[in-house]
């Protein structure tokens, strides 16, 4: 027996060493292949992060090129900067519309700053948000002095920190004028400006670790964003002569890696500067996390032979088997304890669970009864949602009373309009009740603009029971009061209308209004604004194609025909939804 026992031990200790021998060697050429792998991985990813960082700055820039170019070519630009003598009164209107225009652009454009219009032989500049201003108040600013260094006609990137007008750090695309139209004869400078905050956030999206430290440079090595602020403007060397790749070195007394984007060099160059021991990190981290597997491995390997050795087998099956019964949801079962050793200890732990599982189970089943009583007692002290629709008709009673009947006819339409607002919860409503509470709403302006207002609702009976989205016709008829309405001294007329599509079973709802109406190049905005899938826009009529693009499908949505002087139509086109389909059944169609 003592023989059989030592056999047994030095099977043992052969197999732990082999074992520990394999390990080692598994681990140091897993460490060596790992290390490379995981430095190329860190690399890779790195790169294509400022790959997207550049990519994005490069659509900013694109679209300040498309903004000069448009100011460049404005009719009002064009005549002042020819204009060979203009009196005070020219100026002063020519300087109102051009403001005016560019303050339109830069709302418009959530990306920019401001925008900066500078005509050299008449003196002035004209600004979006910080009016206009003589060409004697600008020579002491850092916005002149850009301006007065600028001889190229190419546009160019430089940062300003300008305390006089700006309040604040810009990186502005500077350009000529007659760049971009030759038509113009006099030196005039356009300046489309970002604020330098807002591009160190897109910056710092690529951020690593806390010692990283991304920088932006324009063409000639200047920097123009970045995290320490004393090197903003500062010149910094150049790195690369490729498209992309990176450079080891020391800087600031570490040894980093200095990854470069040089894809967009005429404009801007984009670093990230790494340091070096963040790349060893990760792989000194998986290399520790297999040895550490590895060793578990081994250690419950050799555990389990231990306890296999010295006879678990059996009592280890008995609870297993114990536990399959529990298993069944009988927890006043208990397991016999006839051992000392740890697994008597441990059927011991186990009746115990079971014990407190028991409990538990009970405990909570109470704990659930009591909540949903709480619940149920929480609900009724809520406040009772007729309350509104009840204090909207005792106003309604009030101004009956007095003979005020101007005010019951608004209270009777905002309660309606409330009404089909709330629908209950219900996501959808009927033709009929999306009418209803644009005609509603339509009331209540009338009060509001008087005589200027008038309406006429044409839409087919046979469609009026199908299903909408609610709020959907409505959006699109405030959109027609606001707008149409905007300054209108003349009365404006407001006609909604729906058509049956039979070639693919949609309708289309027309919203007409004989307003004001748009421009053209405000109407080639605004439809760029509606195929835009990003949702950076605040505008009523970019939500409301979002959402039927999203409720029903891309090839759904909205279009605008617009004409200065003669109104705007807005067409939206639908898939047709009768109201005796299920809307889930319909949405699982779709």
């Amino acid at each position: 027996m003592k023989r059989h026992k030592s056999v047994l031990k030095r099977r043992l200790m052969y197999l732990l060493i082999t074992i520990c021998t394999l390990f080692s060697v598994i681990l140091i050429v897993a460490n060596t292949a790992y290390s490379r792998i995981a430095e190329s991985k860190v690399i890779q990813r790195t790169q294509r992060n400022l790959a997207q960082a550049a990519g994005y700055l490069s659509l900013l820039m694109d679209q300040a090129r498309e903004s000069a170019q448009y100011i460049s070519k404005a009719q009002e630009v064009v005549h002042f900067a020819n204009a060979k003598v203009p009196t005070i009164y020219e100026k002063y209107i020519a300087m109102r519309r051009i403001g005016k225009e560019i303050t339109l652009m830069a709302q418009l454009n959530t990306n920019l700053d401001s925008i900066f219009v500078y005509f050299e032989e008449a003196g002035l500049m004209a600004t979006s948000i910080y009016g206009d201003y003589l060409a004697e108040t600008l020579e002491d600013t850092e916005v002149y002095r850009a301006l007065d260094t600028m001889h190229e006609y190419t546009g160019s990137v430089n940062f300003i920190q300008d305390e006089r007008i700006c309040k604040k750090g810009i990186l502005s695309f500077l350009v000529k004028a007659n760049s971009y139209n030759p038509e113009i004869h006099s030196p005039v400078y356009i300046m489309i400006n970002f604020d330098e905050e807002k591009i160190y956030k897109i910056l710092k999206d690529m951020e690593s670790s806390t010692s990283s430290t991304p920088i932006l440079q324009a063409a000639s090595g200047e920097v123009l964003s970045a995290q320490d602020k004393s090197l903003l403007g500062q010149p910094f060397p150049l790195y690369g002569e490729g498209d992309d790749g990176y450079e080891e070195e020391r800087w600031h007394s570490r040894k980093v890696h200095v990854f470069y984007n040089n894809q967009y060099a005429s404009v801007f160059r984009l670093l990230y500067i790494m340091d070096s021991g963040d790349i060893q990190l990760e792989q000194s981290l998986l290399s520790g996390f297999i040895g550490g597997v590895l060793l578990l491995f081994i250690g419950a390997g050799l555990t389990m032979h231990h306890l296999y050795y010295h006879g678990v087998y059996h009592p280890l099956i008995r609870l297993v088997a114990f536990m399959r019964e529990t298993e069944k949801g009988d927890l006043s079962k208990r397991i016999e304890v006839d051992r000392e050793d740890k697994f008597g200890y441990l059927y011991s732990a186990c009746n115990e669970m079971l014990e407190k599982i028991d409990t538990l189970v009970k405990t909570t089943h109470q704990q659930d009864e009591l909540r949903r009583r709480m619940e149920i007692r929480q609900l009724q002290k809520q406040i009772d949602p007729h309350f509104l629709y009840n204090t909207l008709d005792t106003v309604n009673w009030m101004a009956r009373r007095h003979n005020v009947p101007e005010i019951s006819k608004i209270v009777l339409s905002l309660s309606k309009l409330y009404q089909n607002a709330f629908n209950r919860g219900k996501l959808l409503v009927s033709y009929g009740e999306a009418v209803e509470s644009s005609k509603c709403y339509l009331d209540i302006q009338k009060y509001r603009f008087y005589d200027k207002l008038e309406y006429q609702i044409e839409v087919n009976p046979a469609l009026e029971n199908c299903r909408i989205l609610n709020l959907l016709l409505q959006s699109v008829v405030e959109n027609a009061v606001i707008h149409g309405m905007d300054d209108m001294e003349r009365k404006v007329m407001i006609l909604i209308e729906n058509q049956y599509v039979a070639e693919d079973d949609s309708v289309v709802f027309r919203v007409t209004d004989t307003g004001k109406g748009m421009s053209e190049e405000k109407l080639a905005l605004q439809i760029k604004r509606l195929g835009c899938d990003a949702p950076a826009s605040n505008s009523g009529l970019t939500n409301v194609q979002r959402r039927i693009k999203l409720y029903y499908g891309p090839q759904y949505g909205l279009s605008i025909y617009s004409r200065l002087g003669e109104g705007t139509r807005v067409e939206m086109h639908i898939p047709r939804m009768s109201g005796d389909r299920n809307p889930a059944a319909w949405e699982d169609e779709q």
